[in-house]
């Protein structure tokens, strides 16, 4: 399996549906370690949900980066698990990229996300929309 974004050491967890993603592969072996945009959504996502994100940031997508708050299904009580994928996975991974722009999909992610480790430009919203791609662009094209 390839490596991308050099993340499967620093906070990419394995049981996240995310980590063996061919299209994620290909998006971080195209571009290295150059992410603009971080989208985390609240729960992992399905491949239905990732290939609507992929065609909405069609025009910024070599520079993008998908992940989650929560990695994968669990029996331990849900804020206990969240609070774990945060400071394991989540926190390594906005360290590592620190990408200009983080976009916020959904009210788990939105709830959180560790906010205090990361003061870029934040977008939240339940679903990418054409207009937010715009605003984006121009934010990081200005």
């Amino acid at each position: 399996m390839k490596e991308y974004l050099n993340l499967k050491n620093s906070g990419q967890c394995k049981a996240c549906p995310l980590f063996d993603s061919t299209e994620m592969q290909e998006i971080g072996n195209k571009i290295g370690i150059n992410i603009k945009i971080m989208v985390v959504a609240g729960m992992p996502l399905n491949k239905k949900n990732l290939q609507e994100i992929k065609t909405m940031l069609n025009p910024v997508l070599p520079y993008t980066y998908i992940t989650s708050i929560i990695k994968c299904k669990t029996t331990a009580p849900l804020e206990k698990h969240i609070k774990k994928c945060i400071i394991e996975h989540m926190i390594p991974q906005i360290a590592e990229m620190y990408p200009p722009v983080i976009i916020l999909i959904g009210h788990l992610a939105e709830k959180y996300f560790p906010y205090e480790c990361y003061d870029g430009k934040i977008f939240i919203a339940d679903q990418i929309t054409y207009q937010m791609v715009k605003k984006i662009q121009s934010f990081l094209y200005r």
